[in-house]
């Protein structure tokens, strides 16, 4: 299960998986008395609240590809932010409220981008990186004028083994 508390802290979104069929399912929940609601369909996970706490920021599974979308919490309603082929990871908000930053993966290789939660338009933070490189973790900072993120290289070991006669 993944978890994020609101940023009031007054309550908390859970994706989990449910049994029988193993379907990702969000609720959110008062912290004070534990109480889900489901919001959103199946297949939503990773949320991201709004500052404002009206939206969840989700990923949306679909088949090997996953898409950005945004639940309104007082509906559950989701609308899908993203339709291109590969990976977006959501993660963060910008203090606004409009944008959410997000990892993505188009042809195997990774960007940083923002997307505008009113209008779909996205932006690139970065180039995108060489294969074998990853980008994850955009969080938008406090005055909205810098993203931190992590990025890694997949490396590759060379080994030797001596095979001795019979």
């Amino acid at each position: 299960a993944e978890f994020e508390p609101s940023p009031s802290m007054t309550q908390i979104a859970v994706s989990m998986l449910t049994p029988p069929a193993g379907h990702r399912m969000l609720h959110i929940s008062p912290i004070d008395q534990f109480a889900p609601r489901q919001v959103g369909p199946a297949g939503v996970g990773y949320p991201s609240w709004s500052p404002d706490e009206k939206q969840i920021a989700v990923e949306i599974k679909d088949g090997s590809s996953t898409h950005a979308g945004v639940i309104d919490v007082a509906t559950g309603s989701l609308r899908q932010l993203t339709k291109e082929r590969g990976h977006t990871w959501v993660r963060s908000w910008s203090p606004d409220g409009r944008r959410v930053a997000v990892a993505a993966l188009r042809d195997g290789r990774w960007t940083l981008r923002w997307i505008d939660v009113a209008t779909g338009k996205q932006h690139a933070l970065t180039a995108p990186e060489a294969p074998g490189v990853y980008l994850r973790y955009p969080e938008w900072s406090p005055k909205g004028d810098r993203v931190v993120f992590e990025r890694g290289a997949i490396r590759g070991n060379i080994w030797t083994i001596a095979i001795g006669g019979e």
